[in-house]
């Protein structure tokens, strides 16, 4: 699986979420993330993370 992920401010939602409704068809997630290090940190020291994620949509559920 790849994925990928943009992150950004937005400063207006109200219009982002708007104009995405006009382009296409959104869908309601709930991402339960579990973040992973050892006792020392050397991941986050390291700017690294180990990440288990459970998404809980309508029809499914998933783990990443």
């Amino acid at each position: 699986m790849i994925a990928a992920a943009l992150k950004a401010h937005v400063h207006a939602p109200e219009t982002v979420l708007r104009r995405l409704d006009e382009r296409a068809t959104g869908r309601t997630e709930v991402y339960q993330d579990i973040h992973y290090d050892d006792p020392t940190g050397r991941l986050k020291d390291a700017a690294q993370e180990l990440r288990v994620r459970t998404v809980h949509g309508a029809d499914d559920t998933r783990t990443c």
